[in-house]
């Protein structure tokens, strides 16, 4: 049985893991590259937007 403080644990790691996510990908940029492959799935479509954006591509 999973606890509520298991859950905010749960909760807060992948809040944090979006976060530097988000910082690393906005930190890199390599003029060569032409296509771009996500092998993960965004939770909502605003974050799947916003690294589009971010991206430029």
């Amino acid at each position: 049985m999973i606890t509520s403080i298991h859950k905010l644990k749960n909760v807060v790691f992948w809040r944090i893991y979006i976060l530097l996510k988000s910082l690393l990908i906005t930190a890199i940029d390599i003029q060569s590259v032409n296509v771009i492959i996500n092998f993960d799935f965004p939770l909502t479509v605003e974050i799947y937007l916003r690294s589009i954006v971010i991206s430029g591509r």
